[in-house]
């Protein structure tokens, strides 16, 4: 088989395209033969560092589609063809074949593509946690979402927006303004250039909000605190501005705040949560609420191509490696 990895962390250069013999399986894993793979924000993060591989060398990606070729003895709920998807195991889906435990393999729907598939699950689960879990979406509540032109930001818009809370975004440049609002967005800011937390209590009348979503950490985190009223909630899931170095508590204790720091791999380790929110998230494909935008296609030996075009800013949609 053929796959994608690295020896040095480092920018796009360092991914490099091997060839290994087919893996073997264990009872517990079955063999899938990748027929879309997804290229992530996260996959950036893992091949410059900012997460540690414990391997060398290291594998890249987390979320693929394909086939089942082998199934392990112990595995019973899956045969040989059967169609699967995958977002939450180990590191290692850029790859032509891979074996996986099927604890994280999800039966993928008849009537949705392979490469939607394989665009949407990592990011709508991330968007399903989110907004089902970490903090309620409901009808009368208020929420801002940082970089809601990403794909994340416009899923997690969108949902939330669907069900029924006024959804303020952030955006890092004017010319994304319009895909924040088809998202799902009420009102857009640019974080860089606008006050936007003056806006925020403009919007709100002064009530200010119930939760903020910050996937950018340093440059708007202490900043979002203003945003919440009295026992509102901070949900930082990532600091791709750099990382917040501290907080003080007595910052959070004055409107009797909440914050967290989510991961999807917690959120998403329970076999049942996984297979039901993915369900979910299929659901809202087939309803167009979640509007899967593949911008481009790669083959999985162009993958330094692929991750220059993610590290750019100038897509907002989903990329994908096809094997």
């Amino acid at each position: 088989m053929k796959s994608i990895v690295f020896t040095n962390y480092g920018g796009p250069e360092v991914l490099q395209l091997v060839n290994s013999p087919a893996p073997e399986i264990t009872p517990d894993e079955v063999l899938v033969r990748h027929t879309a793979i997804a290229v992530n924000p996260i996959d950036a993060l893992y091949r410059s560092g900012r997460y540690k591989s414990s391997t060398s060398p290291a594998p890249c990606g987390v979320s693929a589609c394909g086939v089942i070729e082998r199934v392990g003895d112990a595995v019973g709920s899956y045969n040989v063809g059967d169609r699967v998807v995958y977002a939450t195991g180990p590191v290692g889906s850029y790859c032509t074949k891979r074996a996986i435990n099927a604890q994280y393999i999800i039966r993928a729907p008849d009537d949705i593509a392979d490469d939607v598939l394989a665009a949407s699950l990592f990011s709508g689960l991330t968007a399903h946690y989110l907004s089902h879990r970490t903090f309620i979406t409901s009808l009368g509540m208020g929420v801002l979402i940082h970089d809601a032109a990403t794909v994340v930001g416009q899923y997690l818009s969108a949902w939330a927006a669907y069900r029924g809370a006024l959804v303020i975004g952030t955006i890092a440049s004017d010319e994304t303004k319009q895909i924040a609002l088809d998202a799902g967005c009420h009102h857009v800011f640019n974080y860089k250039s606008e006050d936007w937390v003056g806006e925020v209590i403009k919007c709100t009348e002064g009530l200010a909000l119930n939760a903020v979503y910050d996937s950018i950490g340093r440059d708007t985190f202490h900043k979002s605190l203003d945003c919440l009223r009295t026992c509102g909630i901070m949900i930082s899931y990532d600091q791709t501005s750099g990382l917040i170095e501290s907080i003080e508590l007595k910052k959070l204790q004055e409107k009797s705040l909440f914050l967290t720091c989510p991961t999807i791999t917690d959120y998403k380790a329970n076999r049942k949560e996984l297979v039901l929110s993915a369900e979910e998230v299929f659901a809202v494909i087939r309803k167009n609420v979640l509007k899967v935008n593949i911008a481009a296609k790669y083959e999985l030996k162009e993958a330094v191509a692929a991750h220059r075009l993610l590290e750019s800013a100038q897509t907002t949609g989903s990329i994908i490696l096809i094997p």
